[in-house]
């Protein structure tokens, strides 16, 4: 790289500039934030999934432990006991990943309330 420097060529270097460490602490919200709504996306992926094997169509996870008990799979009978407890298990990890995303708002939101700056914290351009 030295010699395509010295040769004339232009975009070999790139000037990288280091974010302080409060500038990279701000971005952990937003990243978790990400990560965690990811993640409960998957469980409802996961939960539909389940579900629609066996043929039932679920819209609105909302109150899906109500739900269980008056939907039936394609030929009239309940849900077998194994795929209820499954599909519980990952509904309860679904409102575990809910409840910790409204407190990483709610963060965010104070964060934003009690800043000095001007604007708000950027979030990080990560893929």
């Amino acid at each position: 790289m030295l010699m395509r420097d010295e040769q004339g060529e232009r975009q070999v270097w790139q000037v990288v500039h280091v974010p302080s460490v409060e500038a990279e602490d701000q971005r952990h919200l937003h990243r978790d934030l990400e990560m965690l709504k990811r993640e409960r996306g998957s469980t409802t992926t996961r939960i539909k999934g389940l579900l629609t094997s066996q043929g039932i169509q679920v819209t609105s996870l909302t109150h899906l432990p109500e739900q269980l008990d008056a939907l039936r799979l394609w030929d009239g009978s309940p849900i077998p006991p194994g795929l209820r407890q499954r599909v519980l298990r990952v509904y309860a990890h679904h409102q575990l990943l809910s409840e910790q995303i409204a407190e990483v708002e709610a963060s965010r939101r104070a964060l934003l309330q009690t800043s000095t700056d001007a604007s708000p914290p950027t979030p990080c351009a990560s893929a």
